[in-house]
């Protein structure tokens, strides 16, 4: 399962209200929390375990200016997942979440304005480095593939960038590590080298 709907919500602090506050954080945080909480119940039914995928983004990970809400959404949705790798794990049931930077989607069209019209973000997004690109859909989903898949067993409660610095973060301890992993840290770094150009594996590690 994917619960892959989300929202932007653009807004500064100062013109934030309470109810779109409450309309990004329904979309975003309570929006993953049921698809988490109906797909894991029915996972545990069926007792066959599974994978269950959510959408966090480079704001989950660092505050974003005028994303307040958003990155507010984003960080809660890192916990969730967090939280439901626990609570799901001894039922064969894995949690991730991946967390983009800028993909070339309608979204991103959205929030152009007659002085920084789409061309220009993603002009300006490409002039970060390493590589000087922007993502595309088929980026992500070549990583959720990976994480949907058999290969990922061993890897949950974590969270799998494709970032606008193009380097992919994931965490691992020591117990997974030493469960002989790495080296499906290192599929996944590989699915798309042309993005992927280098994987930074936190918590582990260096020999």
């Amino acid at each position: 399962m994917v619960a892959n709907t989300g929202i932007a919500g653009n807004i500064p602090v100062a013109e934030m209200t309470s109810d779109k506050w409450d309309h990004v954080m329904d979309v975003n945080a309570k929006g993953t929390f049921l698809c988490y909480k109906y797909a894991g119940m029915k996972m545990i039914e069926q007792g066959n375990g599974g994978r269950t995928i959510g959408v966090s983004s480079i704001y989950g990970k660092q505050g974003g200016a005028v994303n307040f809400a958003c990155t507010a959404s984003k960080f809660a949705i890192r916990g969730l997942t967090q939280a439901a790798a626990l609570e799901f794990g001894p039922h064969g049931i894995t949690v991730n979440v991946y967390a983009p930077g800028a993909i070339d989607t309608d979204m991103l069209a959205d929030i152009a304005t007659e002085d920084y019209p789409h061309q220009a973000i993603i002009e300006g997004f490409k002039k970060q480095p390493p590589l000087g690109l922007i993502g595309v859909p088929a980026d992500i989903a070549n990583m959720v593939s990976f994480i949907a898949s058999k290969e990922s067993r061993y890897i949950t409660g974590q969270s799998a960038g494709e970032n606008r610095d193009h380097m992919a973060s994931i965490a691992c301890t020591n117990d997974l590590y030493s469960g002989g992993t790495p080296a499906l840290f290192v599929q996944m770094a590989l699915l798309d080298p042309r993005r992927l150009i280098s994987l930074k594996v936190e918590g582990c590690p260096t020999s």
